[in-house]
């Protein structure tokens, strides 16, 4: 089985984000953020959860920091389709 988690810590908004392979599941360890998509947007507290179908453009935003459990394949960047100034090659990886 291929690893499939990552935890990322994250404040302020990141750029928008497709991933076109694989859907992506957001769990709320500490804080809360937004994720904004086209047409709406989602609030997630500490304990929630969201999964993102693949190929959705999404972007979270949060106003102070917050931790994050993501379960997505693990070659997946953490921008997604996209790169630039924001995109980190290699994340820290839950063992």
């Amino acid at each position: 089985m291929a690893s499939t988690s990552n935890w990322s810590s994250f404040e302020d908004r990141l750029s928008g984000i497709g991933i076109d392979a694989e859907d992506e599941l957001f769990l709320v360890i500490q804080g809360r953020f937004r994720m904004e998509f086209r047409d709406h947007s989602v609030a997630l507290e500490e304990g929630e959860f969201l999964i993102v179908p693949r190929g959705v453009e999404h972007r979270p935003v949060a106003e102070q920091e917050v931790w994050v459990l993501l379960f997505e394949p693990a070659a997946t960047l953490n921008t997604g389709n996209t790169t630039g100034e924001l995109t980190v090659p290699t994340l820290d990886r839950l063992g």
